[in-house]
């Protein structure tokens, strides 16, 4: 292996005698631990969020303040928000966890429908009677796209 300029070679798929990369099924199965991942592939492993989002609410209207992967946010009444997502899931049979941190210690946070491009998010009180916006929160997705 000849380096360039004291630096070594760089990567590729098609190099013998050199590091490969992860293919994309490779990425996706997890199981390859030969090749290294370049960060073009990273979210494509299981473990990886596929979409995120710090979302915070002001007079009752949510603004995405960070996000990965998140197109949009419709605020669909008093303490329901559907999230859109850019790169659908391949079904919608995916992970969504989220959380939190308005002071209301006893609240409630669930998601109400879920679909392969969206996910609607409803806060309620204690007693899950009424709907409110709360003030932060934060979302992350995780399953196959």
């Amino acid at each position: 292996m000849v380096s360039i300029n004291g630096q070594p070679p760089l990567a590729t798929n098609n190099v013998a005698g050199v590091m490969r990369t992860v293919s994309d099924a490779e990425q996706e199965a997890g199981t390859e631990n030969t090749r290294i991942v370049t960060p073009g592939r990273q979210h494509l492993h299981p473990c990886a969020a596929k979409a995120w989002a710090y979302i915070t609410t002001s007079g009752g209207t949510p603004s995405l303040d960070h996000d990965y992967n998140i197109a949009s946010l419709n605020d669909d009444g008093v303490g329901t928000i559907t999230i859109s997502i850019e790169t659908d899931f391949s079904a919608a049979n995916y992970a969504p966890v989220f959380g939190f941190a308005d002071g209301n210690s006893v609240a409630i946070m669930k998601y109400a429908s879920i679909a392969v491009g969206s996910i609607q998010l409803r806060f309620s009180n204690a007693g899950d009677t009424a709907n409110y916006d709360p003030t932060s929160f934060g979302v992350a997705l995780f399953g196959d796209q």
